[in-house]
């Protein structure tokens, strides 16, 4: 399943400063994705990471594969 964010031209969240938080950051999303889906499937699933705004995307886009 794709989690498609909207275009964007910053990051939505309040604890990024495009100038200097690192494109690791993104893992933060990683993780939260995985937690999320888990919660509501009730199983285990891997979250990549295909665009984001930190690593020069226009928007946050996730996809999320039940194992």
């Amino acid at each position: 399943m794709k989690v498609i964010g909207k275009k964007q031209e910053s990051c939505f969240c309040p604890f990024v400063d495009k100038s200097i938080t690192p494109k690791d950051f993104c893992n933060c999303s990683i993780g939260f994705n995985k937690e999320s889906f888990e919660t509501v499937l009730g199983q285990p699933v891997d979250v990549t990471v295909e665009e984001s705004i930190l690593r020069g995307g226009k928007r946050c886009s996730f996809t999320v594969t039940m194992k």
